[in-house]
């Protein structure tokens, strides 16, 4: 009855966030609040511009808090498999960024964010793959407001439906889109390193040509 969404195996439910995740918000703290060490902290700005769709403190660079917030915001810590939005975009098209904590490592939410959590035993990675797809993305844009500014609201959030298989079928979905991810991720790798050995190919065509190192009457000039 979604019709966004087409057919879903008669198995499968969809729902509305709000009956599948608990929302609350992230630190109320200003960037002059962040520091080199402490506790990582995952703010909207990292949503953006340095995160992937996951996020791991040991590897990712993120700025960080002080310990007094985990006696004072322990509702901001971070569960491994808690889901961050960024609850504000500058552009339409990042209305619903969003990384998940796939690490065991405490981190906080930081300002202008929303936290997401599971209610039940689901694979949280599936439910990434889900938030980051074309039909959880542009239902999410259809209830954004704003002009130069896009609010991602809460209430928007809890209003957005998902879809959700059994749990068998979660895991074998994830297993598939990782290592058909690898692959695809490995050929770009490679196609970079290509483009990168064409623009040096190209730099050195120009470079001996211009100092005269390339007898270019054999081309005709």
């Amino acid at each position: 009855g979604v019709e966004w969404l087409g057919e879903v195996p008669e198995n499968w439910v969809v729902l509305k966030n709000r009956h599948l995740l608990n929302f609350s918000t992230g630190l109320s703290i200003t960037k002059a609040n962040l520091q080199e060490s402490g506790i990582p902290c995952v703010s909207y700005g990292e949503v953006h511009s340095k995160l992937g769709f996951e996020f791991n403190p040991e590897v990712d660079d993120v700025k960080f808090v002080s310990d007094e917030y985990l006696s004072t915001s322990r509702n901001c810590l971070l569960n491994q498999g808690d889901f961050v939005f960024a609850d504000t975009s500058e552009d339409f098209e990042g209305s619903g960024n969003f990384s998940y904590l796939n690490s065991k490592t405490q981190a906080f939410a930081g300002y202008h964010t929303v936290i997401a959590r599971l209610k039940s035993n689901q694979n949280p990675r599936f439910l990434a793959y889900v938030f980051d797809s074309n039909a959880h993305r542009k239902q999410i844009q259809t209830l954004v407001k704003g002009i130069k500014v896009f609010s991602i609201t809460q209430t928007i959030l809890k209003d957005v439906y998902s879809w959700i298989p059994p749990i068998v079928k979660q895991n074998e979905i994830v297993q598939y889109i990782d290592e058909k991810c690898k692959k695809i991720d490995e050929l770009i790798s490679k196609q970079n390193g290509l483009i990168e050995k064409l623009k040096e190919y190209r730099a050195s065509i120009i470079s001996h040509a211009v100092t005269g190192k390339i007898d270019v009457r054999e081309f005709g000039a």
